[in-house]
């Protein structure tokens, strides 16, 4: 695992942050909710609420209250409030945006009947995704590699050493040639879609990925996946794609390495995870269509951490590049009666 050295940058000022809901006291346990989507910014909840017999309510109104601070969500004050659309058999989904990177949030379901009677659901938390690499948001799981929060082009299918996807998936239109034991970046979808230091995973990585993390199903086909720094990532399970049809979406995880199995043919390794309980790795035909879950070794990373020094609000912390130069960032703290004046780059605000 990759050791980054962080280094603490201390600040003179801040802003605080404020809403008001009236307090509530009467919890519905019955309500669930997770997290179905996730970036530096903005999540997407998929929530649950059961009502026995909806008829005999005047209104329903339901959604999502939210906070970076816990207690307000308990005690149901300074949230904000996000109502939900479109419920179905029970389900409704809410997207809350203009988060802060890599901040922890804190939310619970809610549902008020004929305008005044609300109930609540157990309080949850997420943390946004904190960082970037070239565009693409990623998670620092404390494995050997980072790993991208979401799938290449939102999902798409690949075969092995293609780079665009496809309407057709066989061996007929299959173009990648007997290369060696690994692929080469010229052919890794992930590097010709995102660029930057993003590849597909190799076999061991995604070996650290089940012997060192703790996966939870969460619905819908979709795996919580935790590392040892107790950040997660969402694997989806989108099946694969054989000639013009997908099979076993919703069910089955696959996703490419980029390993070879067996250097005499087309056959590699890929990924599986199910609901029935198999985990690991499977040689498939490269001429399949799977997706593609990027990663990027972050060799030689320090973190920048921005501190208040005394002030209020929040700024995200960078991971930047061992050889990188830059300009600080533009400072979003306050402190009352205080003017910042610059940046101090030692921990013991010398210099």
């Amino acid at each position: 695992m990759n050791m980054l050295k962080r280094i603490p940058i201390l600040l003179l000022v801040a802003a605080l942050f404020t809403a008001c809901i009236e307090p509530q006291t009467e919890v519905m346990q019955s309500f669930d909710s997770s997290v179905s989507s996730m970036t530096q910014n903005s999540v997407v909840l998929t929530c649950n609420i059961h009502i026995t017999d909806a008829s005999q309510y005047e209104s329903l109104e339901y959604g999502v209250f939210y906070s970076d601070v816990k207690s307000n969500v308990q005690q149901h004050q300074k949230v904000k409030r996000v109502k939900g659309t479109s419920l179905s058999s029970g389900k409704f989904k809410v997207t809350l945006k203009n988060l802060s990177p890599g901040k922890t949030y804190y939310y619970n379901v809610w549902l008020c009947t004929n305008g005044k009677n609300y109930t609540f659901g157990q309080v949850k938390s997420f943390s946004t995704n904190a960082a970037a690499e070239n565009g693409h948001d990623y998670v620092d799981l404390g494995l050997s590699v980072m790993w991208a929060t979401v799938n290449v082009g939102d999902n798409d299918y690949f075969a092995w050493g293609e780079v665009t996807p496809k309407d057709v998936y066989s061996e007929e239109n299959y173009s990648l040639e007997t290369i060696g034991e690994f692929l080469p970046l010229s052919k890794d979808a992930a590097r010709y879609q995102w660029g930057g230091r993003w590849r597909m995973p190799k076999s061991d990585e995604w070996a650290e990925l089940v012997d060192m993390c703790e996966w939870n199903y969460l619905s819908d086909g979709i795996w919580q996946v935790t590392g040892p720094s107790g950040k997660s990532i969402l694997l989806q399970s989108p099946g694969f794609y054989e000639q013009d049809g997908i099979y076993e979406a919703g069910s089955a995880a696959y996703y490419w390495a980029n390993q070879v199995y067996n250097i005499d043919g087309p056959v590699v390794y890929a990924f599986l995870r199910d609901y029935s309980g198999n985990l690991g790795f499977y040689a498939m035909p490269g001429y399949l269509g799977l997706n593609i879950r990027p990663v990027f070794k972050n060799e030689g990373a320090y973190v920048v951490n921005y501190d208040a020094n005394g002030g209020e609000g929040y700024m995200p912390e960078q991971i930047k590049a061992g050889n990188d130069t830059y300009v600080m960032e533009e400072n979003l703290f306050t402190r009352e009666n205080h003017t910042f004046i610059g940046w101090n780059t030692q921990a013991d605000g010398s210099g």
